[in-house]
């Protein structure tokens, strides 16, 4: 017999798909509205960690993001071609949505498949956040009820992955937390006091017989079943980015290591890599680049009305360069966010002037981009996966006797790996706002777009986790050391940073702490010695010497120290913008999706020494 120990933890849990038969029910005459799709039920599901079953009691299923208008998808990484207008949870515990279709061209030819009996399936995504161990069967196999969970979006699909379990693949762009309650643990029940008697009165008359000792057999390892959980789902997530699906699943049921799977994945990587040299920018006329204008193109858009003119011309030129078909319509990066001049008559027309002016427009407060004002190197005009060639070990001198042979050695050869990870960002803009002229207002469309998108790399170089989709960061590649705090920063501590970059040779270059204001705040009080009036952080926004510099990113109040000059920001040619005009029409707003490819590498990546805590302690 064995009893339940009721314990906690998170795992990391990709966006999860599930796919069902399409019944077509159409809203009256209209045949752009498709009522009670269902999209979930309580049918069990089997996942790689056991079965799952979403919950459909009251309050287990958040629908807000249905109930604003979640995107309808051809295909999970598809065009957008419609709308969540509606969405509940029934008596029957199941869950329908209903559906608006666009009436772009795709759209179109998506809905005359479903009417036509030719698409049969739609499926959902959604997010996992809290599931409870229900059971574990006879063959060790646990069932997980998922008590909180999320509907994202929903997708017409041609094949789903298992219909006979209606079980589709995780889409692969997002990891997040997921709470585990009532873990799996047995420990021995206590023994029925009439068979403990029964047993020592049998035995009590035996003399036992010498038995020679044996040496004490070694305590098992304790497994850190959330490590093991956390590490399988990065390698099925590097294995699908890579085109490794097959071989990372025999990875995990082998047993094997990230980092061994890490490791293999590069080999393959660079087996098919060669350095390439960036494409050149996109040479604009400077009479065109004054002309062109993102709000008139966003404005056709939102008007549903096709691309024309001028941007019309960039965009097609950008597809022959890239050998891609834009989602939406191509923007050039020299382009995208150029600052226009204020007060120049003939960029972007006339302008309005007097009716949208520049102190008028009240940006958003947000994060500080600090990885290029470190010293981080970017490279743009990338076209398809890049190597950078790197030496990863150095000739060896010997010392001979004067006729003896001198040991031969050899330069390790290695390769920093840049492929493109899909970056997405949404920006909400008036279609008033789009319809002025001003060069006040285009310039503020422009700067949006690229800032929005410019703070999400900035993340992911500074913490990005190398799953779901998202580049490997700083944090994630540290490998030169840790530092660990364990309470109030010290003067030892800096000294420890600056101690551990120099044994691996990597204190050189452009060197920074980066850390959060929080931190910032705590070391501006803490004293290098006691009642010298000499901070950690000094006067001139240095820290032991060095420049430190401060984002709200979200590095959970960790620090970063190292040699900037060595990170890499690449980008891929073109941003492709979309623009979806039914999701915030009741707002008269245009939602504005862009798109564009970019990687994190790091030349060394003992050129960075992270803390394991937080420095704010």
């Amino acid at each position: 017999m064995s009893q339940q120990r009721a314990l906690k933890r998170k795992i990391k849990a990709e966006t999860q798909t599930r796919s069902f038969s399409l019944e077509l029910r159409w809203a009256g005459d209209n045949d752009h509205v498709l009522e009670g799709v269902s999209f979930s039920s309580e049918t069990p599901v089997r996942r790689y960690w056991g079965n799952e079953i979403l919950d459909h009691s009251p309050g287990a299923a958040n629908l807000s993001r249905f109930l604003d208008g979640a995107a309808v998808r051809d295909e999970h990484d598809g065009d957008q071609i419609g709308v969540v207008i509606a969405a509940e949870i029934g008596a029957d515990r199941k869950g329908r949505a209903t559906v608006r279709f666009s009436r772009n061209q795709r759209a179109e030819e998506v809905r005359r498949d479903i009417a036509d009996g030719i698409r049969r399936n739609v499926s959902v995504a959604y997010k996992l956040q809290k599931m409870r161990l229900e059971s574990t069967d006879a063959e060790g196999v646990d069932t997980y009820r998922a008590e909180a969970w999320e509907p994202v979006h929903l997708a017409f699909v041609a094949d789903p992955a298992d219909a006979s379990v209606g079980v589709g693949r995780a889409d692969g762009q997002e990891h997040g937390d997921v709470e585990i309650v009532g873990d799996a643990g047995t420990e021995p029940a206590a023994e029925p006091a009439d068979e403990k008697e029964t047993r020592k009165m049998s035995t009590e008359n035996q003399k036992p017989e010498p038995v020679p000792a044996a040496p004490a057999a070694p305590a098992a390892p304790a497994i850190d079943v959330k490590g093991a959980v956390r590490d399988a789902m990065e390698i099925l997530s590097i294995g699908e980015r890579h085109g490794m699906r097959d071989e990372a699943k025999r990875h995990v049921e082998a047993g094997g290591s990230l980092d061994e799977f890490r490791a293999l994945a590069l080999r393959k990587l660079a087996e098919g890599l060669k350095p390439v040299d960036p494409l050149p920018p996109l040479k604009v006329p400077e009479k065109d680049a004054k002309r062109y204008s993102l709000c008139r193109a966003l404005n056709l858009l939102a008007q549903q009305k096709p691309l024309d003119g001028l941007e019309r011309e960039m965009s097609v030129e950008m597809a022959k360069r890239t050998g891609k078909q834009p989602e939406g319509f191509f923007v050039p990066m020299n382009l995208g966010n150029r600052a226009l001049a204020a007060g120049t008559d003939n960029v972007g027309g006339y302008s309005v002037g007097t009716d949208v002016l520049a102190g008028s427009l009240i940006e958003l407060l947000r994060n500080k981009q600090v990885c290029v004002a470190a010293g981080a190197r970017v490279l743009s005009g990338l076209q398809g996966d890049v190597a950078i060639p790197t030496q990863s070990g150095g000739a060896t001198a010997y010392w001979t006797a004067e006729v003896a042979e001198t040991t031969d050695s050899t330069q390790g050869m290695g390769q920093v790996a840049l492929t493109p990870h899909k970056l997405g960002a949404t920006s909400m803009f008036s279609k008033q706002l789009l319809a002025q002229s001003s060069l006040d207002v285009e310039a503020f469309v422009r700067e949006d777009i690229a800032t929005v998108l410019a703070i999400a790399k900035d993340l992911a170089a500074l913490a990005g986790s190398g799953a779901g989709g998202q580049p490997s960061g700083i944090i994630t590649q540290c490998t030169a050391g840790a530092v660990t705090f364990g309470g109030a920063a010290t003067w030892a501590d800096m000294c420890l940073f600056e101690s551990t970059l120099a044994a691996s040779n990597a204190d050189v270059g452009s060197i920074a702490f980066v850390v959060s204001p929080s931190v910032r705040g705590k070391w501006k009080q803490i004293e290098q010695a006691t009642n010298t009036a000499a901070f950690l952080w000094s006067p001139d926004n240095t820290v032991n010497g060095y420049r430190a510099l401060v984002t709200n990113q979200s590095l959970s109040h960790k620090v970063i120290f190292g040699n900037f000059a060595d990170l890499i920001l690449a980008d891929w040619e073109g941003l492709d913008v979309v623009v979806d005009p039914y999701t915030r029409a009741a707002f008269h707003q245009v939602r504005v999706v862009m798109h564009m490819l970019t990687d994190v590498g790091i030349r060394h990546t003992a050129s960075f020494v992270c803390s394991t805590d937080s420095g704010a302690q």
